[in-house]
């Protein structure tokens, strides 16, 4: 089974070496710097919840320079889409 979530990361300190910390891990698929309350939102890929749960406490909460990371479990995939095309200020 797959179980994927949405992680937002807000840290103190360098964001890029916490970036790079998460980089390494197996289960983060997808990673993004972000501006506002949060400094980088990854997208994590796991087994189940108990996997979930190791992943945030074990790898990432575990990483000096997190603050605090926010979890959003999917629920149930409405749409996705790979068809963006070119930005139309692009032309």
């Amino acid at each position: 089974g797959r179980f994927t979530s949405l992680l937002l990361v807000k840290t103190k300190g360098v964001a890029e070496q916490v970036a790079a910390a998460l980089r390494t891990l197996p289960e983060v698929t997808f990673a993004v710097a972000v501006a506002g309350v949060y400094d980088i939102v990854i997208e994590v890929t796991c087994r189940d919840g108990e996997h979930l749960l190791s992943v945030v406490d074990n790898s990432i909460r575990s990483i000096d320079a997190v603050e605090s990371v926010e979890t959003l479990v999917y629920l149930k995939l409405l749409k996705l889409s790979y068809e963006s095309g070119v930005w139309p200020t692009t032309r």
